[in-house]
């Protein structure tokens, strides 16, 4: 269960990452691209959705990483669909 949890855990924090970097290089080319008067409305526009975003997590990808990994040790494969369901939903409202 440890090696799964790890892996998952490993997988979540390499997509973040990338995620991270190419939202930092498209800013980049969106800076070079448009006028500074122009980027600075995008700027203002980005603020709301970027503080959404520090608060969607909530702890609910290393919940559905623990949870899964331990519902497939406990071979309770029909817990892990829905699990991942309500996970899913929830990330997604």
């Amino acid at each position: 269960m440890a090696k799964t949890s790890a892996r998952g855990s490993f997988n979540i924090f390499w997509g973040l990452a990338i995620s991270t970097i190419i939202s930092a290089i498209s800013l980049v080319i969106l800076g070079q691209i448009l006028e500074p008067a122009e980027y600075g409305i995008v700027a203002i526009a980005l603020v709301a959705p970027q503080f959404i975003t520090i608060f969607t997590d909530l702890g609910i990808n290393s919940a559905i990483v623990k949870y899964t990994a331990q519902f497939r040790a406990e071979d309770k494969s029909d817990q892990i669909k829905k699990f991942l369901t309500s996970g899913i939903a929830f990330q997604v409202i």
